[in-house]
This record gives structure tokens, C-alpha cells and sequence, in this order.
């Protein structure tokens, strides 16, 4: 038997596989219905296996013909990263287990009923896809098959959240830049303190704006990074002193660990996203009275930024916490946040980002990036 950690992994021989797929190519009609669909059509067989589809799915997927992904598992043959990892494919990784063209194949199967989820797919080179999934079952002849049908809804989904986020956002900082200046205003003598306190909210508003363009550049391909040099500790004790005056942190309590005040060539807008991004999300994450630790290490080569909250995330958390509208909060949340850490990490400080989560640690979300890009180092200016 096939190593598997989900679905079953055994494949279907090759002799059965043609004998299928011979079968679908024979039926005109249903072919001519496959080519009238808008979406991308899939028919796959008993053991997920793809037999048969429409020229939508082949061209968008680059793909020439059917021969192309014959017998293969959808998530093969988009080369999703999950099965790219997987011990035998698509189906067969831990993660997979929330995958919603996986759920929807297995619960129109089991029912023999119409299932419908939303599947959002990692694909290589990081590029993120959401489709809404329909699987149907179809019974031709001695087959029982199953139509599965994908609709792009990457398009709406992010137009959607990004407003949703941009005026969130932007409407709680101004909020609490207005409730500040009616204090102020009710006070005959400004303090200082009162003062810095209006110019970081100010501060905070303007970076709130800044941090959704850069996102929406970044998808767009159309975000550069702008590395300079800078010290790590000064870098971090400023971004523990912004977060521990934010409303989340209310009751908690924030910790820097720090190591070697060295310097590093990296985008410090976008370090500063991902960093603020972590620690808002702790402190989210935290009740009162806990506490959350951010931190860095600096290595040979590469500096680790590291931030810690008590809270331990299940197995289907942590399966989807880096992908673009998933969102671990109860209300509308934005599902942008973790996205945004990867994003950024891996595509423009060109780093790692890797997490734990155990009792009784906690969460640790961890980000490495080099000191100086080596392909930036020709054009380094200390």
C-alpha cells in the first residue's frame, strides 16, 4: 500500500486509465457540453484520476493536449505545493485534509450528491489561485465518474477584501486619531506626551494606506524593493514601542529578545510590514495577561526575526494560515495579514518563513533573510 496521510493513494492502471479516457472522448455530446461551460472542467474517475476535460482547463494551465494530464490528480497536475510535498500527491499530505477540490471530491463521492467549497491553491512560484469547486457525479455506462468544476474567483475575492480592509483599517486609525485630538481638545495644557502620541496615530494612518498599496503593487508584480542599511536592534525596539501602544495590546504584555546589534542591507518598509504584521497578530491572538515575545537572532549569514504568542493553533489552522482570505477570526476578518508576511518575505526580502505550534510553547512564526541579498550586493552602497 501506498504511503498516504489522507486519501488512499493507489492508482488505477494504465490500461484502465487509456480505456476510460477513450470512453469520455467518445461521447460527442458530452464533450460538446464540457466546450459550452465557462468554467474549467474535469472528469476524473474513482481514484480521483483525471480522464477526461475541456480546452479552458488545457489552455489556461498551459498544457497542449489531453495526454498532458491523463491519469493525473488535479492537484498534480497544477503542481500544487501541497502535493508537490505530498508522500504520493495530491491527496495524500496532512494538508490536504483542507483542501476544498479534495473535499468536494470525496463528499460527491460518498453522497453520490453535488458538492460545492471554495479551494484555495498555493501553485509553484508562490502564485496563489482561489477557485469555487463544484464536484457532480455522472454515471456513464459501467462508470461512475464525477464532473469537477472550477470557477476563478481569485479576481472577486481580492477586490473584495482589499476594500474591505483598506476602509477597516483606515477608519479604526483615524478613529482613534479623532478620539485623541477630542481629548487633547478638552485639555487647555498639551503634554508632550499627549503630542508624539498624536503624530504616531498619524503616523500609524499614513502606513495603513501605504501597506495596502504596496500589497496590491506586490500581486500586481509591480512592487520593487528598496534595500538600505540599517541596525537590527534600533529597528526592533521601535517597532516594540509602535505595537505596544496598540489597542490589541491592551493588558498584555510585549517582550523584544535581543541579540547582536548588527547591521542588514533589506527593504525596512517591508521588514517593517512583516514584523508589524506578526506582532499585531500575536496580540490578537493573546488574552490579558499573557505575554507575547518578539525577538531576533543574528546568524553567520542571515538574521531570524522571531515572534511568540501562547496560543497553540490546530492542525487546520496552521495548514491554511499563509494563504491569501484565510482568516482565523470570528467576525469578517481581512485573511490578508499572514498572506502578506509570506509575500513579502519570500518574494522581496528573499527569505524563509516557517512556523511551530505546540504546547507548551506556543506559536512561533519565524522570518530568515539574508544580511545582503546576493543579488544585491553589486549594488551595495554602505
Amino acid at each position: 500500500m501506498l504511503a498516504t496521510e489522507f486519501l488512499p493513494a493507489e492508482k488505477t492502471p494504465d490500461e484502465l486509465i487509456y480505456t476510460e479516457s477513450e470512453f469520455i472522448a467518445g461521447n460527442r455530446l458530452l464533450l460538446a457540453c464540457l466546450e459550452a461551460m465557462p468554467e474549467f472542467i474535469l472528469i476524473l474517475n474513482k481514484n480521483r484520476e483525471i480522464i477526461g476535460g475541456n480546452e479552458k482547463f488545457l489552455r489556461t494551465f498551459g498544457f497542449d493536449s489531453m495526454e498532458d494530464v491523463r491519469g493525473k490528480r488535479f492537484g498534480d497536475a497544477v503542481e500544487c505545493v501541497n502535493a508537490k510535498n505530498a508522500p504520493n500527491g495530491c491527496g495524500t499530505s496532512i494538508n490536504c485534509r483542507t483542501c476544498g477540490a479534495v473535499n468536494s471530491i470525496v463528499n460527491c463521492a460518498e453522497t453520490n450528491s453535488k458538492s460545492v467549497n471554495e479551494c484555495h491553491l498555493t501553485l509553484k512560484a508562490s502564485d496563489a489561485a482561489e477557485f469555487e469547486v463544484m464536484a457532480t457525479p455522472l454515471q456513464l455506462g459501467p462508470y461512475d465518474f464525477l464532473i469537477l468544476s472550477l470557477r476563478d474567483i481569485s479576481a472577486e475575492k481580492r477586490k473584495k477584501i482589499l476594500e474591505r480592509v483598506f476602509f477597516h483599517d483606515v477608519l479604526n486609525t483615524a478613529g482613534g486619531l479623532q478620539g485623541l485630538a477630542s481629548l487633547i481638545a478638552m485639555e487647555t495644557d498639551a503634554t508632550t506626551e499627549e503630542v508624539t502620541m498624536m503624530m504616531n496615530l498619524t503616523e500609524r494612518l499614513i502606513d495603513e494606506i501605504k501597506l495596502h498599496r504596496d500589497l496590491l503593487s506586490a500581486e500586481k508584480g509591480e512592487l520593487f524593493a528598496q534595500p538600505s542599511w540599517f541596525k537590527i536592534t534600533p529597528f526592533m525596539r521601535e517597532m516594540k514601542s509602535l505595537y505596544a501602544g496598540h489597542k490589541a495590546a491592551e493588558g498584555k504584555e510585549l517582550l523584544l529578545d535581543e541579540d547582536e546589534n548588527a547591521d542588514i542591507y533589506a527593504d525596512k518598509v517591508l521588514l517593517s510590514r512583516v514584523v508589524g504584521n506578526l506582532i499585531k497578530n500575536a496580540l490578537e491572538a493573546s488574552l490579558p495577561g499573557e505575554r507575547i515575545t518578539a525577538g531576533y537572532t543574528v546568524l553567520e549569514n542571515t538574521v531570524v526575526f522571531s515572534v511568540n504568542n501562547p496560543k497553540v493553533l490546530p492542525q487546520r489552522i496552521k495548514s491554511q494560515l499563509f494563504q491569501r482570505s484565510f482568516t482565523t477570526k470570528k467576525e469578517p476578518g481581512h485573511g490578508l495579514g499572514t498572506y502578506s508576511v509570506k509575500l513579502f518575505t519570500e518574494n522581496f526580502l528573499h527569505g524563509t518563513v516557517t512556523l511551530t505550534s505546540h504546547a507548551p510553547d506556543g506559536t512561533t512564526v519565524y522570518i530568515e533573510i539574508p544580511k545582503a541579498a546576493p543579488e544585491l550586493k553589486e549594488n551595495l552602497v554602505v
